[in-house]
C-alpha cells in the first residue's frame, strides 16, 4: 500500500455482501488505518444494487454495502443495473480530482 497516494476502491457486485468477517464500522476502521488513519485519502465507489433499485428482480439490495461506502467522505453509489455507467464514472472523476487536491499524507 502506497503510503504517498490516494486509494481508489471500485466494488462491482449484483449481490449483497455477506461472507465477509466484520462489519461495515470494521471495513472502514481497518482500510482507514491501512491509510495511517486519513479517511480522506480514500474513494470508494461502488456499483451495486441500492435502495429503490432501477432493477427490482436483478440484483440484491446491497445494505452492507451501501453502509460502507456511505462512510467515506469519497464514497459514492451506483445502481449495478443502470442502462450505462457514465454518469456515475463522470461523478466520481469529479470525486477523485477532489480527494487528490486534499490529499494529506500520513504522519
Amino acid at each position: 500500500m502506497r503510503e504517498d497516494a490516494l486509494l481508489v476502491l471500485v466494488i462491482i457486485t449484483d449481490e449483497e455482501e455477506e461472507g465477509s468477517a466484520g462489519d461495515p464500522p470494521q471495513w472502514f476502521n481497518a482500510l482507514t488505518a491501512l491509510k495511517g488513519g486519513v479517511e480522506s485519502n480514500i474513494v470508494v465507489l461502488s456499483l451495486i444494487g441500492p435502495k429503490n433499485p432501477a432493477c427490482k428482480d436483478a440484483a440484491e439490495i446491497g445494505e452492507r454495502l451501501t453502509e460502507f461506502t456511505e462512510m467515506f467522505t469519497y464514497g459514492s453509489v451506483g445502481q449495478i443495473c443502470a442502462e450505462n455507467y457514465q454518469m456515475f464514472f463522470h461523478e466520481a472523476i469529479a470525486g477523485i480530482a477532489e480527494a487528490c487536491d486534499g490529499f494529506m499524507p500520513p504522519g
